[in-house]
């Protein structure tokens, strides 16, 4: 009789591996759309043989395990490339905000009013007597201030936006830590008890990919409770279960530059250059900084060569030695305070269009000296003129905007390519778990006739008794 146990044993064990094996299938199917799920599998093996006097023979099948399907060097890959795209986003979104600042418009623009400045001191000189002409030199002059102060203040619009936008990600960076300590911590305590940790393993990777895209990242030793993670190089975000929070502050010798300082307090903002973090910093701390100290150039530039010649020049009241407008102090600073002299607004006699008191009122030589300083070459060892360096100006944001956007492309296409390699080595197959839940389905069922067939060999021994 005790083979007849021994039978009902084997199709036991048969059962309940073929059982687990349709729970397995089962949850893989479920989470055939779940982000960062990696499929599963039930690992078996045969039993151990036993033997007698009679001979040996199989105890049946041993459950040893369910294992995930993943490849670390694919999981690399993916962390790497969300990092990037995550710069890349950062760098798109911002240069959409700052091209349109230095993009003329059919009726508007800073190149237009420019331009239009100018043309007003043309018309001067061809009348230069005329009060609407006058005036016009008034209007296009005040519009110009306006168009820089209008770029500038929007400029320190965007600028506020991203250091808010750099302090929410670093509370983000540290939320996202403090998971995953968390989950390794969690991961140690089922892994002593003996529990199954596989679903904490997808939910690290996926917390792991969140974390990437906003900063560069470096995880070590992804096995067990060992999850280490730096940022920016060499520095600890997560060691295990413990957690080591980075920080920001307003640089004290630069109150434009943000900080990022590790759990040490270490500034490690320049070894940030990837994520989304890493690209609004380079945007924050570098690319529009450079843009604007050049802006101050041109205002700078505009300003004083206008105001050399207008104060050279007579009035229709006889006065000299006025500037058009306020004269800056330094280049740092001088789009933001551009204004027409105060002086000069609203009074139109006030405007200098005679190169001599002898001239007036019809003189125009100074009129056509002002119109003249569009030509003339300041920048650029003296081979760009004012309109020319505006152009270049324009040109390179241009040229940033346009890369950023490129750069979008190219790295969604790269991500894809990623994410579908390791799809086609841990994601779930439909097709293919079919195939398992029909093959765990005929063996359970098998087994489940070993046991009937057991059973009716039990009873036909009992009823000979």
């Amino acid at each position: 009789m005790s083979g007849i146990f021994e039978v009902l044993h084997i199709a036991h064990t048969g059962l309940s591996a073929q059982q687990l094996g349709l729970q397995v299938t089962g949850n893989n199917i479920a989470n055939v759309n779940t982000p960062g799920y990696a499929r599963q599998r039930v690992i078996l093996s045969p039993a151990p043989i036993a033997g007698n006097e009679e001979g040996s023979h199989g105890t049946g099948v041993r459950i040893d395990g369910v294992e995930r399907f993943y490849s670390r060097y694919l999981d690399i890959q993916v962390v790497q490339q969300k990092q990037a795209m995550g710069e890349m986003d950062a760098r798109n979104e911002i240069m959409g905000q700052i091209e349109p600042l230095f993009t003329d418009l059919d009726d508007g623009g800073l190149a237009n009013d420019v331009s239009a400045l100018f043309n007003s001191f043309r018309e001067l000189a061809a009348h230069p007597t005329g009060t609407a002409e006058r005036q016009a030199v008034i209007g296009a002059a005040e519009s110009v201030a306006e168009n820089f102060n209008s770029i500038v203040a929007t400029a320190q619009d965007i600028r506020e936006t991203m250091k808010n936008q750099i302090k929410d990600m670093v509370s983000e960076i540290n939320s996202l830590g403090a998971q995953l300590a968390e989950i390794n911590k969690a991961m140690a305590i089922q892994e002593a008890q003996g529990g199954n940790v596989l679903s904490l393993m997808d939910q690290r990777q996926s917390t792991l990919e969140e974390l990437s895209e906003l900063v560069e990242i470096n995880p070590l030793d992804i096995s067990g409770d060992t999850s280490k993670i730096l940022i920016a190089g060499e520095h600890p975000l997560v060691d295990g279960g413990n957690f080591y929070p980075i920080s920001w502050s307003i640089d004290s010798t630069d109150p434009e530059n943000i900080i990022i300082r590790d759990s040490t307090g270490a500034d490690v903002s320049a070894e940030i250059d990837s994520g989304r973090m890493g690209g609004t910093l380079d945007i924050y701390q570098n690319y529009l900084p450079s843009y604007m100290a050049d802006l101050d150039q041109l205002a700078y530039t505009l300003t004083t060569e206008i105001n050399a010649v207008h104060r050279a020049g007579y009035g229709l009241d006889g006065g000299t030695g006025r500037g058009l407008f306020v004269e800056p102090v330094t280049v740092d600073g001088a789009a933001g305070m551009m204004a027409i002299d105060p002086a000069v607004s609203g009074n139109t006699d006030a405007i200098a269009a005679a190169i001599d008191a002898a001239d007036l009122p019809g003189g125009n030589g100074n009129a056509a000296l002002l119109a003249e300083v569009q030509n003339n070459r300041y920048f650029a060892g003296g081979t760009l003129t004012i309109e020319d360096y505006y152009t270049d100006i324009t040109s390179r944001v241009g040229i940033d905007a346009r890369s950023a956007e490129l750069g979008v492309d190219r790295q969604e296409r790269m991500l894809e390519e990623s994410i579908n390699f390791r799809e086609q080595a841990s994601g779930v197959s439909i097709d293919e778990e079919a195939i398992n839940l029909m093959r765990y389905q005929r063996a359970y069922e098998a087994s489940a006739r070993v046991v009937s067939a057991a059973d009716e060999l039990l009873q036909a021994l009992l009823n000979m008794v």
